[in-house]
Protein backbone atom coordinates (compact mmCIF):
# COMPACT_ATOMS: atom_id res chain seq x y z
CA UNK A 1 0.00 0.00 0.00
CA UNK A 2 2.84 2.34 0.90
CA UNK A 3 4.60 1.52 -2.42
CA UNK A 4 1.39 2.20 -4.39
CA UNK A 5 0.99 5.59 -2.67
CA UNK A 6 4.62 6.40 -3.35
CA UNK A 7 4.26 5.55 -7.08
CA UNK A 8 1.06 7.60 -7.25
CA UNK A 9 2.88 10.55 -5.75
CA UNK A 10 5.99 10.26 -7.93
CA UNK A 11 4.25 9.21 -11.16
CA UNK A 12 0.71 10.58 -10.97
CA UNK A 13 -0.10 9.46 -14.54
CA UNK A 14 1.40 5.98 -14.21
CA UNK A 15 -1.79 4.21 -13.18
CA UNK A 16 -3.77 6.14 -15.81
CA UNK A 17 -1.61 4.75 -18.63
CA UNK A 18 -1.27 1.23 -17.22
CA UNK A 19 -4.47 -0.10 -18.92
CA UNK A 20 -3.34 1.42 -22.22
CA UNK A 21 0.00 -0.39 -21.95
CA UNK A 22 -1.77 -3.74 -21.46
CA UNK A 23 -4.04 -3.02 -24.43
CA UNK A 24 -1.05 -2.20 -26.70
CA UNK A 25 0.66 -5.46 -25.75
CA UNK A 26 -2.50 -7.40 -26.63
CA UNK A 27 -2.83 -5.60 -29.96
CA UNK A 28 0.81 -6.41 -30.84
CA UNK A 29 0.12 -10.13 -30.30
CA UNK A 30 -3.08 -9.89 -32.39
CA UNK A 31 -1.13 -8.09 -35.17
CA UNK A 32 1.43 -10.93 -35.31
CA UNK A 33 -1.36 -13.52 -35.53
CA UNK A 34 -3.07 -11.55 -38.32
CA UNK A 35 0.26 -11.30 -40.18
CA UNK A 36 0.68 -15.09 -40.07
CA UNK A 37 -2.90 -15.53 -41.30
CA UNK A 38 -2.29 -13.15 -44.22
CA UNK A 39 0.88 -15.03 -45.20
CA UNK A 40 -1.02 -18.32 -45.12
CA UNK A 41 -3.79 -16.87 -47.30
CA UNK A 42 -1.21 -15.53 -49.76
CA UNK A 43 0.28 -19.03 -50.09
CA UNK A 44 -3.18 -20.48 -50.75
CA UNK A 45 -3.80 -17.80 -53.42
CA UNK A 46 -0.58 -18.79 -55.21
CA UNK A 47 -1.64 -22.44 -55.15
CA UNK A 48 -5.13 -21.61 -56.42
CA UNK A 49 -3.61 -19.68 -59.34
CA UNK A 50 -1.70 -22.82 -60.24
CA UNK A 51 -4.93 -24.85 -60.10
CA UNK A 52 -6.64 -22.40 -62.46
CA UNK A 53 -3.72 -22.59 -64.89
CA UNK A 54 -3.83 -26.40 -64.93
CA UNK A 55 -7.60 -26.43 -65.48
CA UNK A 56 -7.19 -23.99 -68.37
CA UNK A 57 -4.63 -26.31 -69.97
CA UNK A 58 -7.07 -29.22 -69.66
CA UNK A 59 -9.88 -27.17 -71.20
CA UNK A 60 -7.63 -26.19 -74.11
CA UNK A 61 -6.77 -29.85 -74.70
CA UNK A 62 -10.45 -30.83 -74.75
CA UNK A 63 -11.20 -27.96 -77.13
CA UNK A 64 -8.54 -29.26 -79.54
CA UNK A 65 -10.09 -32.76 -79.45
CA UNK A 66 -13.55 -31.34 -80.18
CA UNK A 67 -12.16 -29.27 -83.05
CA UNK A 68 -10.49 -32.37 -84.49
CA UNK A 69 -13.77 -34.32 -84.28
CA UNK A 70 -15.64 -31.51 -85.98
CA UNK A 71 -13.09 -31.45 -88.79
CA UNK A 72 -13.41 -35.23 -89.26
CA UNK A 73 -17.20 -35.08 -89.34
CA UNK A 74 -17.11 -32.22 -91.82
CA UNK A 75 -14.79 -34.18 -94.13
CA UNK A 76 -16.99 -37.29 -93.90
CA UNK A 77 -20.10 -35.28 -94.65
CA UNK A 78 -18.52 -33.79 -97.76
CA UNK A 79 -17.47 -37.23 -98.99
CA UNK A 80 -20.92 -38.67 -98.31
CA UNK A 81 -22.63 -35.84 -100.17
CA UNK A 82 -20.27 -36.24 -103.12
CA UNK A 83 -21.06 -39.93 -103.33
CA UNK A 84 -24.76 -39.19 -103.05
CA UNK A 85 -24.57 -36.65 -105.89
CA UNK A 86 -22.69 -39.08 -108.14
CA UNK A 87 -25.49 -41.58 -107.59
CA UNK A 88 -23.65 -44.34 -105.82
CA UNK A 89 -26.66 -46.04 -104.34
CA UNK A 90 -25.30 -49.57 -104.30
CA UNK A 91 -27.11 -51.84 -101.83
CA UNK A 92 -29.69 -49.08 -101.38
CA UNK A 93 -27.35 -47.10 -99.08
CA UNK A 94 -28.82 -43.80 -97.89
CA UNK A 95 -25.93 -41.40 -97.44
CA UNK A 96 -28.12 -38.88 -95.69
CA UNK A 97 -28.75 -41.50 -93.01
CA UNK A 98 -25.01 -42.20 -92.82
CA UNK A 99 -24.31 -38.50 -92.36
CA UNK A 100 -26.94 -38.32 -89.62
CA UNK A 101 -25.36 -41.32 -87.86
CA UNK A 102 -21.93 -39.67 -87.98
CA UNK A 103 -23.36 -36.42 -86.64
CA UNK A 104 -25.04 -38.25 -83.77
CA UNK A 105 -21.77 -40.02 -82.94
CA UNK A 106 -19.96 -36.68 -82.91
CA UNK A 107 -22.55 -35.26 -80.48
CA UNK A 108 -22.15 -38.34 -78.28
CA UNK A 109 -18.36 -37.90 -78.19
CA UNK A 110 -18.76 -34.25 -77.24
CA UNK A 111 -21.04 -35.21 -74.37
CA UNK A 112 -18.58 -37.85 -73.09
CA UNK A 113 -15.66 -35.38 -73.19
CA UNK A 114 -17.72 -32.77 -71.37
CA UNK A 115 -18.74 -35.26 -68.66
CA UNK A 116 -15.12 -36.38 -68.13
CA UNK A 117 -13.94 -32.79 -67.79
CA UNK A 118 -16.73 -31.97 -65.32
CA UNK A 119 -16.08 -35.11 -63.27
CA UNK A 120 -12.36 -34.40 -62.92
CA UNK A 121 -12.90 -30.75 -62.00
CA UNK A 122 -15.62 -31.74 -59.52
CA UNK A 123 -13.27 -34.25 -57.83
CA UNK A 124 -10.62 -31.55 -57.41
CA UNK A 125 -13.11 -29.05 -55.96
CA UNK A 126 -14.58 -31.64 -53.58
CA UNK A 127 -11.12 -32.63 -52.36
CA UNK A 128 -10.31 -28.98 -51.63
CA UNK A 129 -13.58 -28.55 -49.69
CA UNK A 130 -13.14 -31.82 -47.78
CA UNK A 131 -9.62 -30.87 -46.64
CA UNK A 132 -10.70 -27.36 -45.67
CA UNK A 133 -8.22 -25.86 -48.14
CA UNK A 134 -5.81 -26.67 -50.91
CA UNK A 135 -3.83 -29.66 -49.64
CA UNK A 136 -0.50 -30.90 -50.92
CA UNK A 137 -2.19 -34.11 -52.14
CA UNK A 138 -4.65 -32.05 -54.21
CA UNK A 139 -1.86 -30.06 -55.85
CA UNK A 140 -0.07 -33.30 -56.70
CA UNK A 141 -3.28 -34.71 -58.22
CA UNK A 142 -3.53 -31.64 -60.44
CA UNK A 143 0.15 -31.93 -61.37
CA UNK A 144 -0.32 -35.58 -62.40
CA UNK A 145 0.44 -34.88 -66.07
CA UNK A 146 3.32 -32.49 -65.37
CA UNK A 147 6.79 -34.13 -65.63
CA UNK A 148 8.21 -32.37 -62.56
CA UNK A 149 10.61 -33.85 -60.01
CA UNK A 150 10.40 -32.58 -56.41
CA UNK A 151 13.25 -30.58 -54.91
CA UNK A 152 13.61 -28.24 -51.96
CA UNK A 153 16.16 -25.94 -50.32
CA UNK A 154 15.45 -24.57 -46.83
CA UNK A 155 17.46 -22.86 -44.10
CA UNK A 156 17.11 -21.71 -40.50
CA UNK A 157 15.58 -18.30 -39.93
CA UNK A 158 17.85 -17.51 -36.98
CA UNK A 159 20.37 -18.98 -34.54
CA UNK A 160 19.01 -21.91 -32.52
CA UNK A 161 19.83 -24.01 -29.51
CA UNK A 162 17.94 -27.30 -29.96
CA UNK A 163 17.51 -29.79 -27.08
CA UNK A 164 18.56 -33.46 -27.52
CA UNK A 165 16.33 -35.65 -29.67
CA UNK A 166 14.30 -32.76 -31.11
CA UNK A 167 13.22 -32.21 -34.74
CA UNK A 168 14.86 -29.22 -36.42
CA UNK A 169 12.55 -27.04 -38.55
CA UNK A 170 14.22 -25.24 -41.45
CA UNK A 171 11.50 -22.63 -41.90
CA UNK A 172 12.97 -20.26 -44.47
CA UNK A 173 12.18 -21.96 -47.80
CA UNK A 174 14.12 -20.85 -50.90
CA UNK A 175 12.97 -23.62 -53.29
CA UNK A 176 10.12 -26.12 -52.89
CA UNK A 177 9.21 -27.75 -56.21
CA UNK A 178 6.06 -29.84 -55.74
CA UNK A 179 5.59 -28.78 -52.07
CA UNK A 180 6.92 -32.11 -50.75
CA UNK A 181 8.70 -30.24 -47.91
CA UNK A 182 6.70 -28.53 -45.14
CA UNK A 183 8.45 -25.61 -43.38
CA UNK A 184 5.81 -25.77 -40.63
CA UNK A 185 6.76 -29.32 -39.60
CA UNK A 186 10.29 -29.56 -41.05
CA UNK A 187 9.34 -32.86 -42.74
CA UNK A 188 9.78 -33.98 -46.37
CA UNK A 189 7.04 -36.43 -47.50
CA UNK A 190 7.48 -38.61 -50.60
CA UNK A 191 4.14 -38.69 -52.41
CA UNK A 192 5.52 -41.21 -54.90
CA UNK A 193 8.29 -43.81 -54.83
CA UNK A 194 11.75 -42.94 -56.12
CA UNK A 195 15.42 -42.34 -55.42
CA UNK A 196 16.19 -39.14 -53.53
CA UNK A 197 19.27 -37.25 -52.36
CA UNK A 198 19.39 -35.27 -49.10
CA UNK A 199 22.05 -32.97 -47.71
CA UNK A 200 22.58 -30.95 -44.54
CA UNK A 201 25.19 -28.28 -43.89
CA UNK A 202 25.29 -26.37 -40.63
CA UNK A 203 27.57 -24.10 -38.59
CA UNK A 204 28.37 -24.66 -34.90
CA UNK A 205 29.78 -21.78 -32.80
CA UNK A 206 33.03 -22.13 -30.87
CA UNK A 207 33.01 -23.95 -27.54
CA UNK A 208 29.71 -25.65 -28.44
CA UNK A 209 28.35 -29.08 -29.30
CA UNK A 210 26.52 -29.81 -32.56
CA UNK A 211 25.17 -33.22 -33.65
CA UNK A 212 22.45 -33.72 -36.28
CA UNK A 213 20.83 -36.86 -37.71
CA UNK A 214 19.02 -37.39 -41.01
CA UNK A 215 16.00 -39.60 -40.32
CA UNK A 216 13.82 -41.75 -42.59
CA UNK A 217 10.50 -42.39 -40.86
CA UNK A 218 11.79 -43.45 -37.42
CA UNK A 219 15.13 -44.84 -38.69
CA UNK A 220 18.42 -42.99 -38.46
CA UNK A 221 20.23 -42.76 -41.82
CA UNK A 222 23.34 -40.82 -40.76
CA UNK A 223 24.71 -38.83 -37.79
CA UNK A 224 27.37 -36.10 -38.04
CA UNK A 225 28.66 -33.57 -35.56
CA UNK A 226 31.34 -32.16 -33.29
CA UNK A 227 31.77 -32.09 -29.50
CA UNK A 228 33.50 -29.10 -27.91
CA UNK A 229 34.51 -26.96 -30.92
CA UNK A 230 37.56 -24.70 -30.66
CA UNK A 231 36.32 -22.44 -33.43
CA UNK A 232 33.33 -22.04 -35.74
CA UNK A 233 32.84 -25.40 -37.45
CA UNK A 234 30.95 -26.09 -40.69
CA UNK A 235 29.62 -29.68 -40.74
CA UNK A 236 27.89 -31.33 -43.71
CA UNK A 237 26.60 -34.69 -44.92
CA UNK A 238 24.92 -36.02 -48.08
CA UNK A 239 23.02 -39.27 -48.57
CA UNK A 240 21.11 -41.08 -51.34
CA UNK A 241 18.11 -43.18 -50.32
CA UNK A 242 15.24 -45.12 -51.91
CA UNK A 243 11.84 -43.93 -50.66
CA UNK A 244 8.41 -45.49 -50.95
CA UNK A 245 5.18 -43.53 -51.18
CA UNK A 246 4.41 -41.61 -47.94
CA UNK A 247 7.93 -42.14 -46.48
CA UNK A 248 9.19 -39.11 -44.53
CA UNK A 249 12.66 -37.59 -44.15
CA UNK A 250 13.64 -34.97 -41.57
CA UNK A 251 16.51 -33.74 -39.35
CA UNK A 252 16.81 -34.32 -35.57
CA UNK A 253 19.41 -33.59 -32.95
CA UNK A 254 21.29 -36.41 -31.24
CA UNK A 255 19.37 -38.04 -28.43
CA UNK A 256 22.51 -38.81 -26.39
CA UNK A 257 24.49 -35.58 -26.85
CA UNK A 258 23.95 -32.17 -25.19
CA UNK A 259 21.86 -29.47 -26.82
CA UNK A 260 22.95 -28.55 -30.35
CA UNK A 261 23.86 -24.93 -31.18
CA UNK A 262 23.22 -23.84 -34.77
CA UNK A 263 24.23 -20.60 -36.50
CA UNK A 264 22.19 -18.90 -39.21
CA UNK A 265 23.11 -15.36 -40.22
CA UNK A 266 24.62 -13.38 -43.11
CA UNK A 267 28.06 -14.94 -42.57
CA UNK A 268 27.06 -18.58 -41.97
CA UNK A 269 23.98 -20.63 -42.77
CA UNK A 270 22.46 -23.92 -41.65
CA UNK A 271 20.54 -25.61 -44.50
CA UNK A 272 18.54 -28.74 -45.39
CA UNK A 273 18.31 -29.77 -49.08
CA UNK A 274 16.54 -32.61 -50.90
CA UNK A 275 15.84 -33.64 -54.50
CA UNK A 276 14.66 -36.58 -56.59
CA UNK A 277 17.32 -38.19 -58.74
Amino acid sequence: MALSKTLSAVFPCFFLFLPLIHECVGQTKEYKELTETVRSLQDDMKNLKYVVLELKKQNDAYAEKIQSLESTVSQCSRECLDLDNIGHTKNNLNFKDIFQTIENEEKSQRKILSQKRFTKNEKIINTVKRNGGLSRQTRLLIQGNVPMKPAFYAMLQSDLIVPPGQLVKFQRVITNVGDFYSPHTGIFTAYHSGTFGFSISYTVPRHSCGYLRIMKNSDELITVGEDETTQYEVISATIVVQLNEHDTVYVKTSAIKPSTSLISNAAAQSIFVGWEI
